[in-house]
């Protein structure tokens, strides 16, 4: 109940709601924070729409597995992921989404021509599969993780038994993390006692107004607990229920009408699994069909770095060609992954590495301090700022360029072209395509939505916006190309 100082608007239909960072940002957030929590190496995505999040499971990790420099913040070493959507035109986007090649926006000048953030330091496999929730798929037994954001309040109330008796029950997974939306909150779009805009359900089964066009239901808090619960206790799981997404704005009606998307993080009991015989699973027979495969092999040189001296002057050569004796990790990463191996541990060992270093060596020169400023947003591991101490600026007219390729063989002024990850295409009917639509043999229709994490109702919240890495490179030779398959 509001208080008698609380300010009103002048009962406009709607009220301003914003979220920073958006809704969807913020949901995905969770989902990747909770996977490497749970040090999750295999995801299935359900529902997964265009592909919003399987762009961001399928990018290289930035270091090689097992990088101990970066506990307790490790990166999510995924080995495999997968996904299914029932819609043929989003899984076209999804598959494209999962199987492109990433490649530097920039590429310095003098350097190697590659981007440290964009080497596959480990090799993952991608499968993205069109068909029906309730249809199962063999290939989707023992993920550690499978995911399903805003896609269960969309699911038709006869498939909506499947959900949990498929993602759970049969496929298994020792984790299943679900967002979907807060009923309650959408009274925060209007002042109190007017008329509601959005959706009538369209099931009948209430009077409530709904968010979007295909949504079949939208839960209250306790409604979804409810639903948690006896799926949890039917499947052998624990769960925990969260939420995300609060208002920038204070509600000016002081109304508490919590979280825009409600979480839920199921965990399985059991540690050891049935096989796929003991579950009665025929690999063979599948009702899913295949959209897009690739393999992305990991990089030779993962795991095998130059020596701690040609380490150094490599990061050497990298401050005198930006004129900047302090770069943070992330700044220098994009240069210094490739002879550090993609080990950041290895990078950190041979700056710090004691001792007093022969003529032209810099061992012993060099400091690493905290992070300059740190915020919320700031990374422990990455902001950490790398300080050479002997660092001379070069006079404003000297050429950089000719003197220091000259001293160090790490950069090169010849253009380079960048291989990246390789070629993709996949096949539909034994002939090759572009991702563009085909004729598809299972049974879907292109309106049958389970929806995606772009809903029309977020567009005003702002787009998800995925940083694909840093500046230029100056080591080694493109990665090799990759294995990959369509069917």
């Amino acid at each position: 109940m509001s208080s008698p100082d609380t300010p009103r608007p002048e009962t406009p239909e709607d009220l301003v709601v914003r979220f920073m960072p958006p809704l969807a940002h913020e949901r995905q957030r969770w989902i990747l924070e909770t996977l490497r929590l749970h040090r999750a190496r295999s995801v299935l995505d359900i529902g997964c729409g265009e592909g919003a999040l399987l762009n961001v499971l399928c990018k290289p990790t930035s270091t090689i597995p097992n990088d101990n420099s970066l506990e307790p913040g490790r990166d999510l070493d995924l080995t495999r992921v997968a996904a299914l959507d029932i819609d043929p035109v989003d899984i076209q986007e999804a598959a494209q989404a999962a199987t492109y090649d990433r490649k530097p926006h920039y590429l310095a000048p003098w350097g190697s021509g590659e981007d440290g953030w964009y080497i596959r330091w480990a090799q993952l496999h991608v499968a993205v599969w069109l068909g029906r929730l309730q249809d199962p798929n063999p290939t989707f037994h023992g993920f550690d993780a499978i995911v399903s954001t805003e896609v269960i309040e969309h699911v038709p109330e006869d498939v909506l038994p499947a959900f949990s008796d498929m993602l759970l029950g049969t496929y298994l997974p020792r984790l299943l993390l679900l967002t979907t939306p807060n009923y309650t909150f959408n009274a925060r779009f209007h002042p109190p006692g007017v008329r509601r805009k959005g959706f009538l359900d369209p099931t009948g089964q209430t009077t409530r107004v709904f968010r979007h066009d295909d949504h079949k239901r939208e839960w209250t808090v306790d409604e979804f607990d409810a639903w948690c619960r006896q799926a949890a206790e039917k499947h052998g799981y624990d769960y925990t229920l969260g939420g995300v997404g609060l208002p920038t704005e204070k509600d000016p009606y002081a109304r508490d009408l919590g979280y825009a998307s409600q979480i839920a993080l199921f965990i399985r009991r059991e540690v050891h699994i049935p096989t796929l015989d003991q579950l009665s699973l025929d690999e063979s027979q599948c009702a899913h069909q295949l959209v897009a495969e690739r393999t992305f092999p990991a990089d030779p040189r993962a795991g095998h770095a130059k020596s701690n001296s040609e380490i150094r002057s490599a990061l050497v050569y990298l401050m005198n060609m930006r004129g900047e004796g302090e770069l943070t990790f992330s700044e220098l990463w994009s240069e210094l992954a490739m002879p550090s191996g993609g080990s950041l541990g290895v990078l950190e060992k041979a700056l710090m590495e004691p001792g007093d270093g022969l003529e032209g060596d810099t061992l012993g020169q060099w400091s690493i301090l905290p992070p300059h400023n740190p915020n919320a947003y700031t990374d422990p591991r990455w902001d950490r700022v790398v300080v050479w101490k002997e660092f001379q600026p070069a006079p404003p007219d000297s050429d950089q360029d000719a003197e220091y390729e000259g001293q160090y063989e790490y950069g090169s002024g010849d253009e380079v072209e960048y291989e990246g990850d390789g070629d993709y295409h996949w096949e539909v009917n034994g002939s090759t395509h572009e991702p563009i639509m085909n004729d598809w043999s299972t049974p879907v229709t292109t309106n049958a939505r389970w929806g995606s994490d772009s809903d029309d109702y977020e567009s005003r919240w702002g787009e998800i916006t995925v940083d694909e890495g840093a500046a230029a490179a100056i080591w080694g030779p493109s990665e090799p190309k990759d294995t990959t398959s369509g069917h």
